[in-house]
């Protein structure tokens, strides 16, 4: 988002990326998070499996339309929205 944010340099871009940095909490994922992750994530990519580690770890909704999450979705291992479900769940 910052690399975003530098290229577009406009008011809106950093004003989008200072709000979201203040929302934002930095977690340090457990290594039992990390192992059930990846038992379950369909690809060896280190950034997936760290997040479904994250939102295992604190119980958030991973939002993604990547199908690499179905099998840790479908067991119910995590809950998931694609990006159209969670646009429509946070509108409403």
């Amino acid at each position: 988002m910052a690399r975003y944010a530098e290229l577009l340099r406009s008011e809106t871009a950093a004003t989008l990326l200072h709000t979201l940095i203040t929302k934002m909490e930095i977690i340090n994922v457990q290594e039992n998070f990390l192992k059930i992750s990846k038992s379950y994530i369909e690809t060896p990519a280190k950034a997936d499996i760290l997040h479904a580690a994250t939102c295992l770890q604190t119980n958030a909704v991973l939002i993604s339309d990547d199908h690499h999450f179905n099998t840790i979705r479908d067991k119910g291992i995590i809950k998931t929205w694609s990006t159209t479900e969670a646009i429509k769940k946070l509108l409403q």
